[in-house]
């Protein structure tokens, strides 16, 4: 396998200003504040990295405190976990995405699918729906990390993932944002 560093497609709208109580919101608030102020297609650094960790311990600690949680809180755990490498983290964000959903904010099936994506892909396996792109240095380019060919883009639909065509648009589109050239 050749040297990569990997990054999901944040298709999760993370609006600038959110209202909302408590230490997760407060959380997912300086998140969304810190990727409104990157460029579009920023490379993981091991700062960045160690954040999303320090972050997502945080949140596995209010959760283990306990409390009921609202379908906006369980999304939002759900988002600051997904930003780690640690497939313990992914689980727990998959399954608070699927809560979210099930309390009734859709958001939480993106969220979902980027969790399971992320897992598959950290086992070098193929990811299901197509939210992970991976920066190969050979091309100095990003790629859209392979997706198991038998997802069709209906179901891709039914998570809020867009279509395989708009994936490698969107593929283009990074690419042209570091400078380089779309893929012919």
């Amino acid at each position: 396998m050749s040297l990569r560093i990997c990054a999901a497609f944040v298709l999760v709208a993370l609006p600038a200003c959110l209202s909302g109580t408590g230490r997760i919101a407060q959380l997912y608030d300086n998140l969304a504040h810190e990727v409104a102020s990157k460029d579009a297609v920023t490379l993981p650094t091991l700062s960045s990295d160690k954040k999303h960790e320090e972050r997502a311990d945080e949140v596995r600690a209010i959760l283990e405190r306990g409390g009921e949680l609202s379908s906006d809180d369980a999304f939002k755990a759900a988002v600051l976990l997904v930003g780690t490498d640690r497939t313990a983290d992914l689980v727990l964000a998959e399954q608070l995405a699927k809560l979210s959903t099930e309390l009734g904010d859709k958001r939480g099936m993106r969220v979902m699918a980027e969790a399971i994506d992320k897992r598959l892909m950290l086992a070098e396996l193929p990811q299901k729906y197509g939210t992970q792109f991976a920066f190969e240095f050979v091309l100095d380019s990003w790629r859209l990390y392979p997706i198991d060919p038998t997802t069709t883009d209906e179901i891709r639909a039914s998570v809020m993932v867009p279509t395989y065509a708009e994936l490698l648009e969107a593929e283009d589109a990074m690419n042209r944002a570091h400078g380089k050239k779309p893929r012919s």
